[in-house]
């Protein structure tokens, strides 16, 4: 089975590119023989707070069986540890954050925070 483990939803913010729907999604796994997708919500990874677009991927994951949603955590906001559980809740096979984005050092302490706590959880 070919999972791709890197796939989004939403639209680049500093360029014009085709796709970003569900559907457009489906299409273009169907043409690479791709049988599933974990989800990130690309539009989301470049705002204050990534997690406001979580709900999208969880959406999408619901209505289609071949969605993983893969929620967005910035572990320098307050909310970082309850969207950590809401993942295992919600049964996410990862979490994703964008230290680089979010202005974090990539092996900084809360980086390393957001790791020890998913490897407790065993997300």
């Amino acid at each position: 089975m070919r999972i791709d483990v890197n796939a989004f939803l939403g639209r680049y913010a500093f360029r014009k590119v085709p796709g970003g729907s569900p559907s457009s999604l489906l299409e273009t796994m169907d043409r690479a023989g791709i049988e599933r997708a974990w989800l990130t919500n690309l539009s989301a990874i470049l705002w204050k707070d990534p997690t406001e677009g979580n709900s999208v991927v969880y959406l999408a994951a619901a209505q289609q069986p071949r969605f993983r949603a893969v929620p967005a955590v910035h572990p320098g906001l307050p909310n970082w540890k309850l969207t950590v559980e809401e993942a295992v809740q919600r049964q996410a096979p990862c979490v994703r954050a964008d230290p680089c984005f979010y202005g974090l050092d990539p092996a900084g302490a809360e980086m390393r925070a957001l790791a020890g706590a998913c490897g407790e959880l065993g997300v």
